[in-house]
Parts: structure tokens; sequence; C-alpha cells
């Protein structure tokens, strides 16, 4: 990307529909996080709180991601006027944490002490999770899927953009903020010119990661957030590219989020022995490289669009 431009992935549930999502009576819905929330304004035991969420075909808080938990840290406050609300956490016969909405336990903020029980809470102060007695009193949330009308979204395409021919098209001319990709139930966002460890913890800040790419179908997802230009448009000498979280570690290339590098797409070529950070390139022309979504492999000091 030139400048190099950064693309963040983010598991993050924001989608915009055709038509207002629709929660069930008394449950108010939350954008950000895609579910309808409702608080009773009681005090009760763990088991309580889940049977009253249960009644109202809901169930407390499952938590997957620093954003989230970060977001209900505040939310719970908002609502409840309280720092400790329950979550669905709970230690199952066999010592194994569970969520009470059957969903994985992906993600946890467990405060180590040395307090004995079966259940947790959110501590908005610290936003850290703390095991406690199940008959403990706390306030909670309910939470439920919203009902949606309407989730069919088209595939992003750089003409959703308004795109001139690439010889026209100035560098830059990117979607703006958190693009949601149906297929993948991931948001991406263009961010400009950062080296790759600035990146990085931009991405992490914003509880995500540089983007992984595991299909090709998401790396044109990808390579149409922003619109290809060619190589009269340059920034510093450099034409358009994207900075991802590809890196090469013990000789093994892996993605700083984790995820299996299950994908390659076509690499045009290595800019040297020592260079491991993938770069998707957005220009077209210029070099044998200049083709809209192909790879290259640079060094990690390149800035770029991320």
């Amino acid at each position: 990307m030139l400048k190099l431009l950064f693309v963040c992935l983010f598991l993050f549930f924001v989608v915009v529909f055709s038509v207002d999502p629709i929660c069930p009576d008394h449950f108010v819905y939350q954008s950000d996080l895609n579910l309808c929330l409702f608080y009773r304004g009681e005090t009760d035991s763990w088991s309580h709180a889940r049977d009253d969420c249960l009644s109202d075909h809901g169930d407390l808080l499952s938590v997957h991601n620093t954003f989230q938990n970060n977001l209900l840290a505040q939310i719970q406050f908002n609502m409840t006027g309280e720092n400790r609300c329950w979550l669905g956490a709970h230690r199952d016969q066999g010592n194994i944490w569970t969520w009470s909405d059957g969903t994985p336990l992906d993600y946890d903020r467990f405060f180590q002490s040395s307090k004995v029980g079966d259940c947790a809470y959110l501590d908005g102060s610290d936003r850290m999770w703390k095991i406690t007695s199940c008959n403990e009193k706390h306030k909670w949330l309910c939470a439920t899927n919203a009902i949606i009308p309407s989730t069919t979204a088209p595939p992003t395409t750089a003409s959703d953009l308004g795109c001139a021919p690439p010889e026209q098209q100035p560098l830059y001319k990117c979607k703006k903020g958190w693009q949601y990709n149906p297929q993948t139930g991931y948001q991406y966002m263009v961010v400009i010119d950062q080296s790759y460890t600035n990146a990085e913890s931009y991405c992490v800040n914003q509880g995500g990661h540089l983007v992984s790419i595991h299909s090709a179908a998401e790396n044109d997802f990808v390579k149409n957030l922003c619109c290809t230009s060619a190589c009269q448009t340059s920034h510093n000498n450099l034409y358009a590219f994207y900075l991802t979280g590809g890196i090469k570690t013990n000789g093994t290339f892996i993605w700083t989020d984790g995820s299996p590098f299950d994908y390659q797409h076509s690499i045009c070529e290595t800019d040297g022995e020592d260079n491991d950070i993938i770069y998707m390139m957005n220009f077209q022309g210029c070099n044998l490289c200049g083709q809209p979504g192909i790879w290259q492999i640079f060094e990690a000091t390149l800035k770029s669009r991320v």
C-alpha cells in the first residue's frame, strides 16, 4: 500500500442491516455487540440470575474478545450503576469453565486469586473476571440475539467507492471505518501510513490484529477496500500496497492473530532473503508485481496502508 496502508482485522459483531434489528419486549438493541440486552434491576445469586434470563428467552453474558470485554464493562455500569455483574461463566462438575449460553470459551480474563467458587462476575473497575461463590448476590444483564429481518450484504467491490481508472486514480481513496464481511464474520478497517510495529500495536489497541487472509474471496475483499492506482501515483517513491499480519518466524509464515496459515495467494517475488512481512499489492502496471491483490515479501520497516 503505499504509504503503507495497513488493514486491521477485527472480530466485531456490527452489521449494517437493511432495516433495524428487532429485540424482544423489555430488551434494548446494542449495535456494537449486535445483541439485545435487558436489566431487571435486581441483585441475586448466579442461578437465580440465569433462570431470570432463561425465562425471557435469553442468557447471561458471554465474552469472546477484548473489545467485547471492555465494552461490556462500560455498558453494565451505564445500565446498572454497578461495576460488578454476573457473567455466564461457570465451572462444571469436571472443573471446566464454560459459558451458560453454550458458546465456546475462546477468550478469558480470569483474575488469579485464592478465592474459591464456581461462578464469575465482570469487575468493570479493572475489566477482570473475578471467581466467587455462585451464592453471592450481584446484578446481571440478560442477552439474546436480535431478530434480523435482512442480513444479506453485497460483497465489497472497488466500484462501491466510485473509483477512477487506475491511471487517473489518486492514492488512498479507501472505505472509511470498519467494513463488515458477512462471509468471514469479521470487520476490516484501513489505516494509512504506519510501520509494521506501530500498525500491529494500533490494531491490538482496537481489539484486533493486522489482517490475516484465508481464502481468495477474503483476499478480494481486502483488495477492494481501496481503489487501485497506477505507477504515476506514489508516496515516498512507493506504489500502493497493504501491510498484512503475515510475518516469517523461524523460516515459516504465521499470522499475528494466531489463526492458521492455511491460504497463500500468488506471490510476485521476495525483495531480499531477509525480508519477512507479507504485503498485498494494490496498483496496476508499473512492473511485474503490478497486479491488484498479488502478494509480495518486504522488510518490516516500510510504511503502508494496514
